[in-house]
């Protein structure tokens, strides 16, 4: 019965020692990096705008053709069909999901 009880206190005692390593590994990977990895990732949109930009200003302006009228008004009419069926969805089962996912259609 003792070698139990000094089985269990050591599982413990390491436990409890294993406890302010994992909080100081933690305290580690919540660094300043992410500021630097967000401005980086910031730096990289906005050059990739910016090129996209300059892309889309290099192509000749012109007016639609009929079949891409069609198509531009057929994409919106579909869009505001499953905004309907997502609100439907969403008064049915009252999940939040169904109602963030109409917002955005």
């Amino acid at each position: 019965m003792n070698i139990s009880l000094e089985k269990t206190t050591f599982k413990w005692r390491h436990s409890l020692l294993l406890v302010p390593v994992l909080i100081f590994g933690l305290q580690a990977c919540s660094s300043d990096d992410d500021a630097d990895l967000s401005s980086e990732l910031y730096d990289s949109a906005s050059s990739t705008l910016a090129s996209l930009r300059s892309d889309l200003d290099s192509l000749p302006l012109g007016d639609l053709t009929d079949v891409e009228r069609d198509g531009i008004l057929y994409m919106r009419e579909e869009e505001k069909l499953a905004r309907d069926v997502y609100l439907h969805l969403y008064d049915v089962w009252q999940l939040r999901v169904f109602d963030n996912i109409s917002v955005s259609e």
